[in-house]
């Protein structure tokens, strides 16, 4: 049995871990293989959106202590980082098509990467969100720092990491890392519904509105100015801002084909 599962259907690529065994902690493979998934994804016109899960009762433990760094010195870990865990957070990261993460679980380590870095995240009431790298001597990896400073702000971010937090889902949800906590036995349902609605959505819009939510926290404002007029003007000599435009002019759904 694979340790993940690929299958892509109605415009959607749905990736699900599926270690529960050892509670979906990643390897080196499994973190190659989400890259590369994802990767090919944005260059395939069939897939319009993406999800993110996990089997079992946890979504994902973080990576796998017991492959990841055994026997590996400092220069080799340094390595794995740069590559394999960078490469994972940088195709969810910057992927042209929406990222969704239903979080059936708890969630620790790098598994939190595969939320912070998404787009979207719905979580069951299950799904602790755990910072715990303190605990074994390690600061959190798989840029979990970078994102948590990104979402929370600098002093929750060092609260959350300094004091090892372990929080409950409603927690998570008040700090704005949830979008949505959901009934477990509601999760998949809710995570289909979310995927329709933005699998059929404006494809290219979503993507460039995603660059240039990132682009604002980086650039200036007549930078991201150029970056936004740029975008508009694109995505005024597509058949969705075409159709976007008669389908409200005609009081009727869109019917947008993701260009």
């Amino acid at each position: 049995m694979s340790d993940i599962l690929f299958e892509t259907a109605n415009g959607r690529l749905a990736i699900t871990l599926n270690r529960p065994d050892a509670r979906n902690s990643l390897t080196e493979k499994m973190m190659a293989d989400i890259g590369s998934a994802i990767r090919a994804a944005n260059s395939d016109p069939e897939v319009r959106v993406i999800t993110l899960t996990g089997v079992g009762k946890s979504f994902c433990a973080g990576g796998d202590l017991k492959t990841l760094m055994k026997g590996k010195n400092p220069l080799q870990i340094r390595q794995l980082i740069h590559t394999g865990i960078r490469s994972m957070v940088q195709a969810i990261r910057t992927s042209d098509k929406p990222v969704i993460t239903a979080v059936n679980g708890s969630i620790a380590g790098a598994g939190l990467t595969l939320a912070l870095a998404a787009d979207l995240v719905i979580a069951a009431p299950s799904a602790k969100f755990v910072t715990a790298f303190g605990r074994i001597g390690a600061i959190p990896d798989a840029a979990i720092l970078y994102l948590l400073a990104e979402n929370l702000g600098m002093l929750r971010a060092k609260q959350m990491v300094l004091r090892v937090q372990s929080l409950d889902a409603d927690e998570t949800l008040n700090l704005g890392l949830y979008n949505e906590v959901v009934e477990a036995d509601q999760l998949d349902n809710r995570l289909t519904e979310l995927a329709t609605e933005i699998g059929t959505g404006p494809t290219m819009a979503h993507a460039l509105a995603k660059q240039a939510l990132h682009a604002a926290t980086r650039l200036s404002f007549d930078a991201y100015m150029d970056l936004e007029a740029s975008s508009q003007a694109l995505l005024h000599t597509g058949f969705d801002h075409d159709e976007g435009v008669a389908s409200f002019v005609e009081k009727r759904a869109p019917r947008f084909r993701g260009y």
